[in-house]
């Protein structure tokens, strides 16, 4: 916020001029509610929806701070990679990492994809992901925006102690 002083008046009014940074109080909801409307949009028009949750194994010998980046790390150098040559057409998503109480990451994520859940959970397990992982599928509408809210919540909660991008996106 700024403050501004008109010159004939001596009148001082505050000026809002947006950041558009995520941290921003002001900034930061109304970019999460354009995400949420820009990725709910792309995906209604996708096939195949899956809302995904993978978690790391707990037997890792990571320390918390390290798992954020091993997740994205995982996630965006094997896993998607994994599934991209197993699926029939375009693999996207949109994800984010969330820590969990205990500090540890894990991936909240939609992804339109043809690969059936059984090979998802093997392909995370051959990342080096572990063996935790949910799916379920994703119906257009209201369902859809609730998910993709979900996925933008920790994308801009997280902000402080995710390294780099906060979103996990594909491209297109």
């Amino acid at each position: 916020m700024l403050q501004r002083t008109d010159t004939e008046t001596g009148e001082v009014e505050a000026v809002e001029i947006p950041c558009d940074r995520k941290q921003c109080p002001h900034c930061g909801p109304k970019m999460r509610r354009r995400y949420v409307g820009h990725y709910a949009r792309v995906f209604s028009e996708r096939p195949n929806l899956k809302f995904v949750t993978l978690t790391l194994d707990p037997k890792t010998d990571l320390d918390a701070e390290d798992s954020v980046e091993f997740i994205k790390h995982v996630w965006e150098r094997s896993f998607v990679k994994r599934v991209k040559r197993r699926t029939d057409g375009e693999l996207e998503y949109v994800a984010s990492v969330e820590k969990q109480k205990t500090g540890y990451a894990h991936v909240h994520a939609i992804m339109s994809t043809t690969v059936d859940e059984d090979t998802l959970r093997e392909q995370w397990f051959e990342s080096g992901g572990g063996v935790v992982m949910e799916s379920e599928p994703v119906s257009k509408g209201d369902a859809l925006a609730r998910r993709t809210g979900y996925v933008m919540k920790y994308a801009f909660e997280n902000i402080d102690q995710v390294k780099g991008n906060a979103v996990l996106a594909s491209e297109g």
